[in-house]
């Protein structure tokens, strides 16, 4: 059976955003209600969920706002990079986003992958391969 030593847990992912970044935790209704919907869409169609849960009302978000401060500059002070930066967090499905692309691919990196992810070259695992791909090329 293969291993999932190497797969940070939604709370693990939390944990290392805390000692990466400052942060501050935000409500769901902070945002549009159109993003509500699209973030409970994507959580329920991501692949990690793979169909497990298929009511939204299941769905537990922890959403988080990255201040401005030196500490987040690297996040920032990247060209075009937006006002406000959040990352999500859906604890059920393990679903993740971010709209800062540096921190995604670095999101991605940190959650890391499983040994069958690696034995079987599954999305997850082309997904971790190109988050690293993009860091290095600096393409954020």
């Amino acid at each position: 059976m293969a291993s999932n030593h190497n797969v940070l847990s939604v709370g693990e992912l939390q944990e290392w955003l805390n000692k990466k970044a400052d942060i501050e935790e935000v409500k769901l209704t902070d945002f549009s209600d159109a993003f509500a919907k699209m973030l409970n869409y994507n959580a329920l169609n991501c692949l990690l969920n793979n169909g497990a849960i298929t009511d939204s009302t299941q769905l537990k978000f922890r959403l988080y706002h990255l201040r401005n401060t030196d500490q987040n500059a690297p996040y920032y002070n990247i060209p075009d990079s937006d006002s406000y930066i959040y990352v999500v967090f859906e604890q059920e499905t393990g679903y993740m986003v971010s709209n800062c692309a540096k921190l995604q691919w670095e999101l991605t990196i940190a959650r890391g992958v499983s040994d069958f992810d690696i034995e079987h070259r599954t999305i997850r695992f082309l997904e971790y391969q190109a988050s690293i791909s993009h860091l290095n090329l600096k393409e954020y």
